[in-house]
This record gives structure tokens, C-alpha cells and sequence, in this order.
């Protein structure tokens, strides 16, 4: 579905945007968005996850967060 491939843009954009500052992402979340991510994985193919994570390390910043007020936005709709 359309959410969950923002799900794996929105953790492309933000893994590619930490890297860049060389802010890496707390410890302690990688196993709460690991969880988040297997879930959301299993409703899709791994090729479609895959190129949803790739497509969000490719934006910029402008573009990121973009994506994240529009998830936002229809995630309070």
C-alpha cells in the first residue's frame, strides 16, 4: 500500500539525511523501527521495500519533509 512504501521512504530519507550530518540513529530505536519495519514488510515484496527505502535516501531534505507532513497530514485525516 501506499503508507506502508512511505513508511520504508520516510526511514531511506532519514537513514540518508543522518548519514550526511554523521548523526547516526540512536541505538535504542533501531529495534522499535526494525519491529515497525517487519511488520510493514510483510505487506509488501521485498523488491517494493527495497526500492521504497532507496527512493527516500535519494531525496533531499526539502523533499523529506515534504513526505513526512503529507504522511502526517493523512495520517490525522
Amino acid at each position: 500500500s501506499g503508507q506502508t512504501q512511505d513508511a520504508f521512504r520516510l526511514v531511506g530519507a532519514a537513514d540518508a539525511l543522518r548519514a550526511e550530518i554523521g548523526a547516526p540513529r540512536e541505538a535504542s530505536l533501531d529495534q522499535d523501527i526494525a519491529a515497525g519495519l517487519a511488520t510493514a514488510r510483510a505487506s509488501l515484496d521485498v523488491e517494493t521495500a527495497d526500492g521504497a527505502t532507496a527512493e527516500g535516501a535519494s531525496l533531499g531534505l526539502e523533499e523529506s519533509v515534504a513526505l513526512a507532513l503529507r504522511v502526517c497530514a493523512q495520517a490525522g485525516a
